[in-house]
């Protein structure tokens, strides 16, 4: 039982070596690397895991792997593509002009384009997507930044809900019901993401001129994820 307790900080130390590796302006390749060896150090000398058992692991999760990073790749094209093609700046600007205030662009796309990014494609596209879109509107590289965090406010149900899939297959509960239940309470959630991004992004004047603006907003996504859960899943089963 002492193993196990002293076992279980030493499974955190990569992430948090590759955190503060990215807080040292360290470039993501070097990071990961750092925090992949560090992964591998901690497997074999702390969980006495052979190496034949990781390589074996490994294998069992290639699959997961390459589909993981044929998503990654595809939303990172999609942003070249579009940052090359200069339709994220023309783009942001129709949103300005669109909703007359940067703060309306700013609630539309960490509430609306984001979100609807990471449903179809998941795994943080959609900030990827959206950081851009927040940049052109106005912010600053690091708010755009972490309001385009903050706009990944579907993760269960993100790239199409797999996440809730195998959440409902480990504990053993009804998908349709996990789903929908994540739904139902996840309104409050929506709500406070989308006033963090405004007050981070734009200021607390921002965040009272666009409080109507984003209980709409919200209130449209959460019932949007509830009834869409709630409708869809019965209709496949029902086939």
């Amino acid at each position: 039982m002492r193993e196990e307790i002293d076992e279980r900080p030493m499974s955190g130390l990569p992430i948090v070596l590759a955190l503060g590796c990215m807080a040292a302006r360290m470039t993501a390749a070097k990071a990961g690397a750092l925090a992949l060896a560090a992964a591998v150090i901690i497997a074999l000398v702390a969980f006495s895991t052979s190496l034949s058992q990781l390589l074996g692991a490994e294998a069992d999760l290639a699959g997961v792997m390459i589909e993981v990073a044929l998503i990654l790749f595809g939303g990172l094209w999609l942003n070249a593509i579009l940052q090359h093609a200069g339709s994220q700046a023309r783009l942001g600007r129709a949103l300005i002009e669109r909703t007359c205030r940067p703060e309306r662009a700013s609630v539309l796309v960490v509430l609306g384009i984001i979100p609807f990014a990471e449903s179809v494609t998941g795994f943080g596209v959609g900030a990827i997507i959206g950081i851009p879109l927040l940049r052109a509107i106005g912010l600053s590289p690091g708010r755009a930044a972490i309001c385009g965090l903050l706009g990944l406010v579907i993760v269960p149900w993100g790239s199409l809900g797999p996440g809730t899939l195998v959440a409902a297959r480990l504990a053993n509960v009804d998908y349709q019901a996990l789903g929908t239940m994540s739904a139902l309470l996840s309104g409050v959630v929506f709500f406070v993401m989308g006033a963090a991004a405004l007050l981070i992004g734009l200021g607390r004047s921002a965040l009272r001129t666009a409080l109507v603006d984003l209980l709409r907003t919200a209130i449209s996504l959460w019932l949007g994820v509830w009834l869409a859960y709630w409708a869809v899943p019965s209709r496949l089963r029902s086939r």
